[in-house]
């Protein structure tokens, strides 16, 4: 079977709106998530393959989809980076005991992976879990020694390129600090007033609430594979 890979370039900014109840009002924010999620670009594909099937009747309806990614303007693919790496430093001497950031981090001197806790382990013997259900992830054991230790300063940034994961999958983590990037996207706000007619007062029902939208840094768009050629 062949595969189509596609880009969407956005021409504006953009909002997928989060599935829960919402009705405009003073200090209403109509959210949305991003990355969005695979069925809005799989449905966005499809309003485009109609018009194919339009001038193609025998064409298959049936779509195979795998999506979204991104990619930058020097056409390198991104993908989400794997949730159990962390990012290690080195320090000279024990000192004191350096605090894991809670945001991502890009300075770090090496990777490691989580591991399933070892309820054996001495390191996590105060942890309790139920041993029927899958056990915790927790960092691996750490060098820590009167003339050298490590500890973990974060999580890397959130996106990988495409080559060091498959890096990732063979079993070796990536080493350079350059295989990451932070969001490629800023957040606008984007505030709705309503007026009454005739007054310079703002309508008591829906008369205000705001979008928060998403804008991709410039070069930045989708990346998409579909099993249909939509030409």
């Amino acid at each position: 079977m062949t595969d189509y890979w596609y880009e969407i370039e956005p021409l504006d900014v953009l909002l997928f709106r989060e599935a829960k109840p919402f009705s405009p009002g003073e200090g209403s924010w109509a959210k949305g998530q991003f990355p969005p999620p695979p069925i809005a670009l799989f449905h966005a594909l499809r309003s485009v393959l109609q018009e194919v099937l339009d001038l193609q009747p025998n064409k298959s309806r049936n779509q195979e989809f795998l999506g979204p990614f991104l990619m930058d303007g020097e056409d390198t693919l991104w993908l989400p980076t794997p949730k159990d790496l962390r990012g290690v430093k080195f320090r000279v001497g024990t000192g004191e005991e350096d605090q894991s950031s809670k945001d991502r981090v890009n300075d770090w001197h090496k990777l490691i992976r989580l591991i399933p806790a070892d309820a054996e382990a001495p390191e996590w013997k105060h942890i309790g879990f139920d041993s029927a259900q899958p056990p915790p992830m927790v960092p691996p054991p750490l060098q820590r020694n009167p003339q050298f230790s490590e500890y973990i300063c974060g999580s890397p940034y959130p996106w990988i390129k495409a080559a060091a994961l498959c890096q990732y999958l063979d079993g070796k983590n990536p080493e350079n600090t350059k295989d990451f990037y932070e969001n490629p996207w800023s957040v606008q706000l984007l505030p709705h007033i309503h007026m009454q007619d005739d007054r310079r007062q703002v309508r008591d029902s829906e008369g205000y609430f705001t979008e928060v939208a998403i804008r991709l840094k410039p070069g930045w768009r989708f990346v998409v594979k579909t099993s249909l050629e939509l030409t």
